[in-house]
């Protein structure tokens, strides 16, 4: 597949034209790095020119640029996921934007402000300053730049990550000003570009990822390609998955600086602009598509988790989450909270403890996600032993009640288990969009408890200046990205039968 990598004169970030963008997009991408104690630390001068881009010197701080922005992007994206996997409710309107289901993104640049957590412009400017600083490194030869081949690994595979999330999680896509894609096609780039990685790790050889990312960025690009071929709906995930060892992490990295922190602890824990959302028993809506909810939402609710201990049961055959009143349960310490405590508005709340400093890294690609994957692909007894891998290496009762012929409770029992082994890593959101029939969007109805209006996302339309200004689309095609196979999952931005 070939790709245009476009010219130094004019982009497009997403669908926004910028004439000279080279320089712009690496100064936007070094707040990010600037004032970190680590590899990704560096000290340049306000203003970047096309020399200093086109010196191969500098390859090293392109490449780091790139990583930066994605984990700057990937840390806030976890915060608005958060939102969209009903985890959170927001106290106030202030800082409210990431649990109000918004059917686009917000813009912006990372960590600008305590209330900021802009995640799509730095996604989109990793991967168009990605795709121009691969090919710079690729125009230089190896006695310019010795590490050549590991720079282009690392660049591709973060690539990759941009595009998957986009691909997982919009309906509508465009790169360098190009056809809108659907989000079958942005995966199928994403995965481009992770095997652009894997062909260069077959030159270097397997290393480390930069910061203590990853102790084997080959079984990273592995990873990112079983989730990318998951949502896909490739059954060649199960393949990648397999490859991914018990106890593996990849992570976007954090330091205690104020351009690297965890913003989901800064967010949910130090101002608590929001609580821990328990079941959903509030809301009021219409039917969609022919799905009536319940009174009380199916698998909704963070507060108080527990397990059957006699049969490893963490959710009933009616899609309600197991928790503490049950008879019979214990905890659940992977979904984990405080007591009640002061939040935004003057309200008593719960705050998550998943994350306990500034400082403290996220997962990118999580082991266990890989064993549901497998889970979900292989089904029946296969899936409840690979649940029981993940219970026995968190120390959690055993699943013994599931039948293995029952295909409904064992999807339901892996929607779960995502639920709570993977809580606040933003990864739980896709599988609420590939399985809208039993889990739950508001789709432009009804409030919360605190009186804010629920919004119509589900899966994402782009910002509107992305239609303005791409020529190959406009306005009244927001959400078209899904027409067909992915119609359940389109936003609804008010534009009528979305």
């Amino acid at each position: 597949m070939n790709y245009d990598m476009g010219t130094e004169q004019e982009k497009v970030v997403g669908g926004r034209k910028n004439h000279g963008l080279c320089g712009l997009v690496l100064a936007a991408c070094l707040v990010s790095v600037v004032g970190c104690d680590s590899l990704l630390e560096v000290d340049l001068p306000d203003a970047i020119t096309d020399e200093v881009l086109d010196d191969p010197n500098g390859a090293d701080i392109q490449v780091n640029s790139v990583i930066a922005q994605v984990e700057c992007g990937y840390t806030a994206f976890t915060i608005e996921a958060a939102g969209f996997e009903d985890s959170f409710q927001a106290t106030t309107a202030v800082g409210s934007g990431y649990a109000d289901y918004s059917p686009r993104p917000g813009g912006g640049t990372c960590d600008t402000g305590a209330t900021n957590f802009s995640w799509f412009d730095p996604l989109m400017i990793a991967r168009s300053f990605g795709y121009d600083a691969y090919q710079r490194i690729t125009d230089w030869t190896v006695a310019q730049v010795p590490d050549r081949e590991e720079f282009l690994a690392l660049i591709s595979l973060y690539i990759a990550v941009s595009l998957d999330v986009f691909g997982e999680h919009f309906c509508d896509m465009a790169i360098d000003a190009g056809e809108m894609l659907t989000p079958g096609q942005t995966l199928d780039t994403a995965e481009v570009w992770v095997n652009r990685a894997l062909a260069h790790l077959a030159i270097t050889g397997d290393f480390e990822g930069l910061n203590d990312a990853t102790t084997s960025l080959e079984t990273m690009a592995y990873g990112l390609r079983a989730r990318i071929r998951w949502a896909n709906d490739d059954p060649l995930a199960a393949a990648d998955a397999a490859r991914v060892p018990d106890g593996y992490v990849a992570w976007a990295t954090r330091e205690v600086g104020e351009k690297r922190q965890n913003k989901p602890y800064e967010f949910h824990n130090v101002i608590a602009y929001g609580l821990v959302n328990g079941p959903i028993d509030y809301w009021t809506g219409d039917p969609f598509m022919g799905t009536t909810w319940p009174a009380i939402i199916p698998f909704t609710g963070y507060l108080d988790l527990g397990i059957l201990t006699a049969d490893g049961r963490a959710v009933s055959d009616a899609g309600y989450p197991i928790t503490m009143a049950d008879a019979g349960a214990e905890a659940e310490t992977r979904v984990e909270h405080t007591g009640l405590e002061a939040v935004q508005g003057g309200n008593l709340g719960n705050k998550p403890t998943k994350y306990t400093s500034f400082a403290d890294d996220i997962p990118l690609i999580n082991w266990k996600e890989m064993q549901l994957i497998l889970a979900e692909i292989e089904g029946g007894q296969s899936a409840i032993d690979r649940v029981n891998v993940i219970r026995t290496a968190d120390g959690l009762p055993l699943v013994t009640y599931a039948d293995p012929g029952d295909a409904d409770q064992i999807e339901d029992m892996i929607i779960e288990e995502r639920r709570r082994a993977l809580w606040l890593e933003g990864r739980f959101w896709s599988t609420k969009i590939r399985n809208t029939d039993k889990l739950w969007f508001p789709r432009l109805q009804g409030d919360d408890q605190f009186q804010h209006d629920l919004l119509g996302g589900v899966r994402l339309a782009l910002q509107f200046d992305e239609y303005d200004l791409n020529p190959n689309f406009d306005r009244g095609d927001q959400g078209s990205g899904c027409d067909g196979q992915w119609e359940d999952q389109k936003p609804d931005v008010g534009l009528g039968g979305l």
